[in-house]
């Protein structure tokens, strides 16, 4: 909460009381800088807690997410002003990186997975000692090498393709809307994307994008340009994602696979 004399000495905070969080006209912000490990074990610690407690979903636990936060928020106060807001990019990234890295994992050791199903402890325990893992977490990958994943994979001509990477290259972020320094989950889309997706494997796409979209919302959260509700959307998205994928075939049953693509594709554009 600002006082009125932080108005009248430009001292702006955001709605956790962190002064030097405002990204309006700044791009600056959206930068990966050195923070410290044990920040960096407190975005893994959180991480793991999706996969190993909640099957890769937040869990929706407020006083748990209450104290995740709140630890990021009083290492933010402790940094340089100049570099909150970075600090704040920087560990969202990470937590974005580690989530897409273990989604990857788990899909290629149980293809059949999906988000907010149970995942036997061993096979987390092997991902999370993985290679892939400890370079994300030493700094050896990050948000450019990991970009790619927040891009909607979409099996379409040519053609498609080239409109899709248009569209992509036109919006500075696909995924989530951000107008005026806010962060917002595109629900339109996602619901288009649900409601074309014809098989399991097109409803799994929607998932990981709203994982994605989770991610966002929730850095958003972090720096102060979104709420509560944002996050809220997601998880009735997800519901319906979720629920959507016990109406639909595999793809492999799809009586008209192409039109089925075609729509997807068309869906995934607009």
């Amino acid at each position: 909460m600002n006082t009125v004399k932080d108005l009248l000495s430009g001292h702006f905070k955001n709605s956790y009381g962190v002064e030097g969080m405002d990204i309006t006209g700044r791009s600056d912000w959206k930068r990966i800088v050195p923070v410290s490990d044990e920040m960096k074990n407190h975005v893994l610690a959180d991480v793991k807690k999706a996969f190993y407690k909640y099957g890769g979903m937040s869990g929706g636990n407020k006083s748990e997410e209450d104290a995740y936060y709140d630890k990021i928020h009083n290492y933010i106060k402790s940094v340089n002003q100049q570099e909150r807001s970075a600090v704040g990019w920087t560990l969202s990234q990470l937590h974005l990186d580690l989530t897409n890295a273990v989604n990857s994992a788990v899909k290629e050791k149980m293809p059949s997975w999906t988000p907010g199903q149970s995942i036997p402890s061993e096979v987390l325990d092997e991902i999370f000692a993985s290679e892939r893992i400890t370079s994300i977490m030493s700094g050896q990958s990050g948000a450019a090498e990991n970009a790619a994943l927040r891009t909607d994979r979409v099996e379409i001509s040519e053609e498609g393709r080239l409109a899709a990477q248009q569209t992509q290259n036109e919006n500075d972020e696909e995924v989530s809307e951000k107008q005026g320094g806010n962060v917002a989950v595109n629900v339109g889309k996602r619901a288009r994307q649900i409601a074309a997706a014809a098989s399991k494997e097109q409803v799994q796409q929607v998932l990981a994008l709203l994982q994605n979209d989770m991610s966002e919302c929730k850095a958003g959260l972090e720096q102060g340009m979104c709420d509560e509700a944002e996050i809220a959307k997601v998880e009735a998205l997800l519901n319906q994602a979720n629920s959507r994928l016990s109406q639909v075939p595999n793809a492999a049953d799809l009586e008209n696979p192409q039109d089925a693509l075609n729509a997807f594709a068309m869906a995934s554009l607009m």
